[in-house]
């Protein structure tokens, strides 16, 4: 039997899990308590700068909240013979979620949309690979990775393989485009659709041999339902990159390479159309009004940790470190070559993830002792008030419909599943279900 962990709870294999759901088991994972003061999060310390105000949290430990996940099903993983239950390529930015709780799946191996309801149900597929109306483009890198769910239920896609954004009607309407923003090469990360038009990263850059001088600003715009640029929301400082020259073979291979344990740039968007956003080592999270105005921000310590020479060799050990498959190419000498041009951030980040429910709360997953690792996860209301703690919890790839979300994993056959989750928070409801 093929058994997946998420803390102390077992995940069943696809087929077997939506049978025993079906009879009415329940899997829940995390720990579960009925205390209901556990809710009660942290005081922070209010002051203002510069006309903005700033809350800060202490370092000590939050109380725990009584939230924990049901598993309603299991998509995909290995042993599928069914082609509707086969992807690929998925990421946190290729989920999409309908408000009656159906999810869809933008497959960049298949170059399709799948859909399914919440019990694992198949619903359809929608796109192809093309250039014609709602086709996908694939080639060089894959097929596309980013999508969100627009009014009227119609899927916006980032398709950079067809140079547009491919809007894909659930309902059997006809699928249009649009063209991407002029000097754009498509956009970097998540997308967010509301009546309005679309919100996301702009991504300007374009790997060009001989004139790259590093990475461009990344802006997070607003653009109309036409595609035009409307504003600029933030823009983020450009990630140290180094452009390398390796030599193997008696070929030139030219890189762009990030420094390791640099901070990432997460950013979330709210109902009201505001964005929370991080973009520094320190925990440190900027609300950001509709209109691109500073609201305040939310700071929580402690500091991020220095980075140390066992820290920085553990990772040339893991990069020098031999493939676990027999290839035919001899690659110890470009992994040398790497190696020694590698450079690293002074300090690791604490914040690792971060995500917004459907319910507008902010969940900022927290790096404790391990590098890069998922350690806990601080739930926040919309005006940045600390509700608590969650602790042997899984962040969510994705929040949906109603209190639902989905988490992508791999099987140990390194086959991609989609769990489908509930999200409970009321003590009483995880007792009945423990009985």
């Amino acid at each position: 039997m093929n058994n997946t962990s998420f803390g102390p709870a077992t995940f069943l294999p696809p087929l077997v899990a939506v049978a025993l759901l079906a009879a009415g088991a329940v899997f829940t994972f995390g720990s579960c308590t009925s205390d209901a003061a556990s809710s009660v999060g942290l005081e922070s310390v209010v002051d203002t700068v510069a006309g903005v105000e700033r809350l800060t949290y202490g370092e000590e430990r939050a109380s725990e909240l009584p939230w924990r996940f049901d598993t309603l099903s299991v998509i995909g993983g290995f042993g599928i013979d069914d082609s509707d239950y086969q992807f690929g390529g998925l990421t946190s930015n290729s989920l999409a979620g309908g408000a009656e709780g159906n999810l869809y799946l933008l497959d960049a191996d298949g170059i399709r949309v799948v859909g399914y309801g919440p019990d694992g149900s198949f619903l359809g597929s929608w796109g192809r690979e093309g250039g014609g109306p709602g086709e996908l483009g694939g080639g060089f890198g894959g097929g596309p990775r980013s999508m969100a769910m627009g009014p009227g239920d119609t899927l916006w896609i980032d398709d950079q393989g067809n140079q547009r954004l491919t809007l894909i009607p659930l309902d059997g309407g006809e699928p249009t485009s649009l063209a991407m923003p002029q000097s754009s090469r498509g956009f970097g990360g998540a997308l967010s659709v509301d009546a309005d038009g679309l919100v996301a990263m702009l991504s300007t850059f374009s790997f060009s041999p001989g004139s790259v001088e590093g990475m461009p600003p990344r802006p997070i715009v607003r653009l109309t339902r036409d595609g035009e640029v409307s504003d600029t929301l933030w823009t983020a400082p450009a990630p140290h990159t180094d452009l390398v020259t390796i030599t193997t073979g008696g070929n030139r291979l030219m890189l762009m390479m990030g420094q390791q344990f640099a901070p990432g740039f997460y950013w979330v968007r709210f109902a009201d159309g505001g964005i929370a956003l991080i973009e520094t080592a320190a925990y440190e999270v900027r609300f950001v009004g509709p209109s691109g105005e500073p609201e305040r921000v939310l700071r929580r310590n402690p500091a991020p940790r220095l980075v140390t020479d066992s820290d920085r060799q553990a990772y040339l050990d893991s990069l020098l470190a031999p493939p676990e498959e027999e290839t035919q190419f001899d690659t110890a000498e470009l992994r040398r070559q790497r190696a020694e041009a590698t450079t690293f951030a002074d300090s690791m980040p604490r914040v690792v993830e971060m995500r917004r429910d459907t319910r507008d709360r902010l969940w900022v997953g927290v790096s404790e002792e391990r590098p890069g690792t998922l350690e806990r996860i601080d739930v926040y209301d919309r005006d940045g008030t600390l509700l608590g703690e969650l602790r042997d919890v899984p962040m969510p790839d994705h929040f949906f419909g109603d209190g639902l979300a989905a988490i992508i994993d791999r099987d140990e056959l390194d086959v991609q599943r989609v769990h489908v989750l509930r999200l409970v928070e009321s003590p009483e409801r995880l007792e009945s279900a423990a009985d």
